[in-house]
């Protein structure tokens, strides 16, 4: 991505975060920003980050300065102003049965709909992201036929454009060549029904001389 302001956001990325892994022309500049739902997961990450681990170093070299920013929160309510996203990394979270638990405004575990929620959401993640701004979305372990069409559908429907969509072992295209993350994406105990979605957010069209380009 060209942007080099804004923030990039990775939701439910337990203790494992791959943000930093995807490739250059998908993440942009600025900071790092972790939501996750487990407060556990939460505390063990943001000790990650605090301790200088490898996640920081592999911030420097992709240019991201990590903003130590781990969040407990709601996917559906990010605490981010409107455009100000230059990226949103799902990895295994829709595909997973825990999704539609959140944390309510007092702390407990909410249970909602899949359909309600993944529109929900959709919405949410176009209010907060810039445009030209990418959506990614991987699920390696419980995908299902129902949730993938439903994530197209309900990503289309608030405006956003597939721009790329993989795959099997394909998946790991989102990924830095001989990263980590890819190579894990190799695993043949993953799901073979794995994949992975990319969504961006149209820029506005240009007009120049009364002509719509």
């Amino acid at each position: 991505m060209s942007e080099q302001s804004g923030i990039n956001v990775e939701i439910g990325p337990g203790e494992n975060p791959w943000l930093l892994e995807l490739r250059s022309d998908l993440i942009g500049g600025g900071g790092a920003f972790f939501v996750e739902l487990n407060r556990g997961s939460a505390t063990a990450l943001k000790k990650d980050i605090d301790s200088e681990s490898t996640l920081s170093d592999l911030s420097r070299v992709k240019g991201v300065e990590v903003a130590r920013q781990v969040i407990i929160g709601d996917v559906r309510a990010l605490p981010f102003p409107e455009s100000s996203v230059n990226l949103v990394f799902f990895s295994n979270v829709f595909g997973d049965p825990r999704f539609g638990r959140f944390v309510g405004k007092d702390n407990s575990i909410k249970n909602c709909s899949f359909d309600k929620d993944f529109r929900t959401v959709a919405e949410e993640i176009n209010r907060v992201l810039k445009k030209g701004g990418k959506v990614v979305i991987l699920e390696t372990y419980t995908p299902e036929t129902s949730e993938y069409d439903s994530l197209i559908r309900f990503f289309k429907a608030v405006g956003f454009k597939l721009v790329e969509n993989y795959g099997g072992d394909d998946v790991k295209k989102i990924f830095q060549s001989g990263s980590i993350a890819q190579i894990a994406m190799e695993d043949n105990s993953l799901n073979t029904k794995k994949y992975a979605l990319v969504f961006e957010k149209p820029k506005p069209n240009l007009i120049l001389d009364g002509e719509r380009l």
